[in-house]
């Protein structure tokens, strides 16, 4: 059956100076049968301005730029609205239709150096860019109107993105989307409904993908080589979790796409604590001769819902996180930590570095979502127990603060836990949209804590590396 695609276009602009040009876009959208998305049908929302801002485009097939010589108004870090967009389309790999004021129109604008900027951004962008005079609509009307049709025709003909009639998809979620003969394997059925139990995990790792993905990238460029080229590290571990995920496919892509890992024989283990980590390291499309092993720790079964891979643990009951908190624990837990600890100690190698996400770190720090009870509490005490070196990813934004509905990411001080951690090799890789934050973390972690430190910008991102004593005498010194 014949599925009839519809295509949704962010229009990113100002709006003051190109109200007319707006218009003549959203004319040819909605002409051709596709959605326009723009502040015109934007409602008040619940939401701050970027998060909503970047909630819509990442509902949107394109970006069409129409691009003229004022600045408009600015996010709270200081971009203008449309280098937010721009920047966040990049981030995210949707695709931007650009459509910019000729270049002597441009330069008679008297453009800030923040439009100088995004002019040389788009320009950089290694694509056709259509030009347009503020003085001919109807020209501007047909150029959109031919970037429209040429490339919906391009998605139509390999039946990629869009939006159909939700009749069609009502069995998305369920074993008969596979192809015909998939869906009669019982195996595979079995896979479907298997998966399907992660979504939470998957879904979380739809939040804040670039800011995930570019810590992990920043991480592995700074330390790949130092630690396992360079053999200081025999091993890997990577706990459940979406930021943790992302830190795994970095490595993963590392190792696949690096000359050095995938022609120099290795023995390097790679250790998961949760399925979609496994999966994609499982699925891998090259075998890197530096890689050995890939394994669960702790073994399954897991829970349902999150995908952590509780093992040894398994057992413990259902006290609350919040009870928990307050100091209510089951007599027989000591039983568990202890089997726990043993299985770590038994199965890690002593020199393997562990990527741990944040989230139950500390009594008050909370659990990550849809863990009914302490067992990820309990999971993290253990692991942080033992010997091995530990490197904990944090989104430096929600510091100090309870940002999201469910409440669960409230991060206090640090500084108890990392006096705490003082004989262990410990580092915290940080990221922060916000400029306040980004010197509250330096004076925490580096000042208050004594830690070494290095950073980075990514897009609006700032990215920080911190690390202990220890750390820096086990891995040398990065930066």
């Amino acid at each position: 059956m014949s599925t009839i695609r519809r295509y949704a276009f962010f229009i990113s602009s100002t709006f003051r100076d190109l109200a007319e040009q707006r218009n003549a876009v959203i004319e040819s959208v909605t002409r051709y049968g596709h959605f326009p998305i723009g502040m015109e049908f934007f409602h008040a929302a619940f939401d701050n301005t970027e998060n909503y801002i970047g909630a819509k485009i990442l509902e949107s097939d394109w970006i069409i730029l129409i691009l003229g010589g004022y600045e408009g108004s600015r996010t709270p870090e200081g971009l203008t609205f449309v280098e937010f967009e721009i920047e966040f389309a990049k981030q995210h790999n949707i695709p931007i239709l650009a459509f910019v004021l000729n270049e002597e129109e441009f330069r008679q604008s008297n453009p800030t150096d923040a439009m100088q900027r995004l002019w040389k951004t788009i320009h950089d962008l290694n694509q056709p860019i259509d030009y347009f005079s503020e003085k001919d609509i109807g020209r501007l009307k047909q150029k959109v109107d031919q970037a429209i049709s040429s490339n919906v025709e391009k998605m139509r003909k390999r039946d990629l993105g869009g939006y159909v009639r939700a009749a069609l998809f009502d069995d998305l979620k369920s074993r008969r989307t596979l192809d015909s003969n998939m869906s009669q394997n019982a195996i595979m059925s079995e896979i479907v409904d298997r998966l399907s139990d992660f979504n939470v995990e998957i879904e979380r790792g739809n939040l804040d993908a670039f800011e995930k993905s570019a810590m992990a990238e920043f991480f592995w460029s700074m330390s790949a080589a130092r630690i396992f080229r360079d053999k200081k590290a025999s091993s890997v571990f990577f706990e459940a979790g979406s930021t943790i995920d992302f830190t795994a496919r970095a490595f993963l892509k590392l190792l696949t796409e690096d000359e050095y890992f995938i022609k120099n024989e290795g023995s390097l283990k790679v250790f998961c604590n949760g399925a979609v980590s496994k999966f994609r390291f499982d699925l891998r499309h090259i075998q890197p001769e530096f890689l050995s092993e890939v394994r669960y720790f702790p073994q399954p079964p897991f829970s349902d819902r999150f995908g952590k891979a509780l093992g040894a643990i398994r057992a413990v009951g259902k006290i609350s996180a919040t009870e928990h908190t307050q100091g209510n624990r089951l007599s027989d837990e000591q039983v568990y930590r202890d089997q726990l600890l043993k299985h770590a100690n038994e199965t890690l190698p002593k020199d393997c570095l562990m990527c741990l996400s944040v989230t139950g770190l500390c009594k008050g720090l909370g659990l990550a979502p849809y863990v009914d009870s302490y067992r990820n509490f309990v999971f993290k005490e253990v692991l942080l127990s033992t010997d091995r070196a530990r490197v904990l990813f944090i989104d430096g934004s929600k510091w100090g603060q309870s940002v999201r509905e469910d409440e669960i990411y409230e991060f206090g001080p640090l500084s108890e836990f990392v006096s705490g951690q003082s004989s262990k090799p410990l580092a915290f890789l940080v990221s922060t949209a916000l400029e306040p934050r980004h010197g509250e973390m330096l004076a925490t972690l580096e000042d208050t804590c004594g830690l070494h430190s290095t950073e980075t910008s990514k897009g609006r991102y700032k990215l920080m590396y911190f690390y202990n004593d220890q750390f820096k005498e086990r891995y040398g010194i990065f930066g």
